[in-house]
Order: C-alpha cells, then structure tokens, then sequence
C-alpha cells in the first residue's frame, strides 16, 4: 500500500486526484503519459493543466506533439503556433512547428520556422537537419547543401546524429556538393 501511494504520488496521480486545480501535476501527468506514449490521455492532462494556465507554451508544445503524432495536422500546428506566439524564444517550439508544417506540405513555412528555431539556438542539430531536407525538397540544392553543411559542423558524437551526418555526406555526394 505504501509503495503505490509513492508510486502514485510521482506519477502525478495522487497530485491530480488531490488537488485538481494543480496546474503543475496535470502537466507533469501529461508529459509522462507522452513518455509510456499514451498520447491521447496526454492530451487530456495538457487540456486540463491549460484550462488552469492557458499562457503556458510548454503545455501548448507538448499537447501540439501529441497531435502531430497522432497525424492531426491542423489541430498540431494551432497548438504548436500558440506555444510560439506565448513564448518567441523557444527553439523546441519553432522547430516542432516546423516539422508540422512540413509535413502539412507548408515548405516555405516550415524553412521559416526552421530558421527561428537556428537563430535562437546556432547549433541546433536537428533544426539545420530538417531545414536541410526542406530546402532540397522545395528543389533549392545549393541552400540544402549549404544546410547539410552545416548539420554536419554542429552535429554531436550520440548514434542518432552520426547517423544524420551519414545522411547528409550522401546527400551531399548525391548533390555534386561534397
């Protein structure tokens, strides 16, 4: 009995059931339930945290993955454009928004969103990555190669970003760039 009520009081579940008006507990409840990818339980822990705090753009970003994962593009991109008009200096936010315009064929959108995410963080691996794929998908080669470039200058030493410089090598060779 005692190890459940510690299990649920990390969980957020005791927090929740105690005080429901706790914005914080929602949205920890939220984020976890994104984490065990249970994204539409997720979604109703954003909503209930942003009926208690509707200025919170983490909220907002992380309710906009959850629909982007579940393929509701336009719902995605309105709560992913929330978390960027509540807060203009979130990288995360400009970048997810990014890849919800892309993949709702928005390119010149997404190539902006792309770029606000690297002005505020230059060496923001993934942002020149996608801005990359963008820009050879809009057939402007010289800016993509310009882009794959620069991924493979602010790429780190983790699998997942070797894995992206191999990418972008081919890309580039594939290009006439290398």
């Amino acid at each position: 009995m005692v190890m459940k009520r510690i299990r649920d009081l990390f969980s957020g579940k005791e927090s929740c059931e105690s005080d429901p008006k706790d914005f914080q507990s929602w949205y920890n409840k939220g984020v976890e339930l994104m984490g065990k990818g249970s994204f539409e339980e997720a979604i109703d822990s954003f909503d209930r945290a942003l009926k208690l705090n509707s200025k919170d753009a983490q909220s907002w970003n992380n309710k906009g993955i959850c629909l982007l994962t579940l393929n509701r593009l336009e719902k995605a991109l309105d709560c992913l454009s929330r978390a960027v008009s509540l807060d203009s200096r979130g990288a995360f936010f400009w970048y997810n928004r990014g890849i919800c315009e892309q993949r709702l064929g928005q390119t010149e959108e997404a190539m902006a969103s792309y770029d606000r995410a690297i002005e505020i963080l230059p060496k923001y691996a993934e942002a020149w990555f996608n801005k990359a794929a963008a820009l050879e998908a809009a057939n402007d080669l010289q800016g993509a190669a310009e882009a794959w470039r620069s991924y493979i200058k602010v790429a780190g030493g983790n699998k997942r970003q070797q894995e992206g410089v191999a990418i972008a090598v081919d890309r580039l060779t594939q290009l006439g760039q290398k």
